[in-house]
């Protein structure tokens, strides 16, 4: 009967961590998602940066404010950002294909020991918990006396 019920467990378990195993496709499509975002973090940040100078320009168009002078301004600026973003977004994705290579083999070799501790703790705890009930119902047991 415990092996009976090991085998399902161990089906079930199966079942449920084959999904989530890591895979270097499903890491690639995280770090290019990730690339990606940054990306388009920087880009928003470049446009918001450019509304702004628009919105400056159009208060001030009287005065010596230029839209080119705006954009340029030194520290963060439009063109500064802009121009980082693809190279943030190239650096993202060689730092993730390099954590891919490196990496890879440890984390499947983590998931699959999560998968065994999963299924073995159990099986093991149902098991020293029947020998546990049978000691306590033997011990429990009359023994036979001995004819003379």
């Amino acid at each position: 009967m415990w092996l009976l019920a090991s085998a399902i467990w161990f089906v079930a378990v199966v079942a449920l961590k084959a999904e989530g195993y890591p895979t270097e496709d499903e890491l690639r499509k995280v770090v290019t998602e990730r690339s990606f975002e940054i990306r388009r973090e920087l880009r928003d940040k470049a446009k918001a940066i450019f509304e702004n100078c628009r919105e400056q320009s159009v208060k001030a168009s009287n005065e010596d404010i230029s839209m080119l002078r705006c954009l340029k301004t030194p520290g963060e600026n439009y063109q500064s950002i802009s121009e980082s973003a693809n190279s943030e977004m190239y650096r993202t994705q060689e730092l993730g294909e390099t954590y891919i290579q490196e990496n890879l083999p440890t984390l499947q070799r983590e998931y699959v020991g999560s998968a065994v501790a999963l299924w073995g703790i159990p099986v093991v705890v149902v098991c020293l918990l029947g020998y546990a009930v049978a000691w306590v119902i033997r011990g429990f047991r009359p023994t036979p006396r001995e004819q003379p």
